[in-house]
């Protein structure tokens, strides 16, 4: 297996068909990229379960009270995760239920 060498717009070297590997802070700007998009769309998310659950959507609560536990696209809130799972789970959700045991 022989890998090509190409050099770059600035002269430099690389292997791998031109594509250069990427530096350390490109990496970390990319896991924090990652990271921002993923919150805003755990945000998103929170927002339209929220509105299903109030609108009586079982499966909605307990989703959205799985958010609330762990702490994705809102403020960590263990009583909020209960209410949540109690009011499913009142109106018949099994997982909900088996949340709350």
């Amino acid at each position: 297996l022989a890998i090509t060498l190409f050099e770059d717009d600035r002269g430099g070297r690389v292997g791998n068909g031109g594509v250069k590997a990427r530096s350390k802070e490109e990496e970390d700007e990319k896991d924090r990229v990652e990271i921002v998009q993923r919150e805003a769309a755990a945000l998103e998310a929170v927002k339209w379960l929220r509105r299903a659950a109030v609108k009586g959507h079982n499966a909605a609560g307990n989703a959205l009270a799985l958010c609330y536990l762990k702490g994705r696209g809102c403020k960590r809130d263990a009583a909020a995760a209960q209410r949540w799972w109690t009011k499913a789970a009142a109106n018949s959700d099994a997982d909900s239920a088996y949340n709350l045991a």
